[in-house]
């Protein structure tokens, strides 16, 4: 490989998420033609409990916050 697996991981993610907005702005688009609205629902957070007490949340990219 010329420019080594990070660069390249990072050129697929950028054309996946390229590729993930147009699908959306079409689909929002063909909503719109037929009279809908389309609204993002964000996923719940999960939350858990420490054995001190300690309540802990992970967002939807996995990131374990403090609640």
């Amino acid at each position: 490989m010329r420019h080594g697996s990070a660069s390249l991981r990072k050129e697929e993610a950028a054309y996946a998420e390229q590729v993930r907005e147009r699908l959306e702005k079409q689909l929002r688009r063909r909503a719109k033609e037929r009279g809908y609205e389309l609204k993002r629902i964000e996923p719940p957070r999960e939350t858990g409990t420490m054995p001190d007490g300690e309540v802990l949340t992970v967002t939807p990219d996995g990131e374990i916050v403090n609640a």
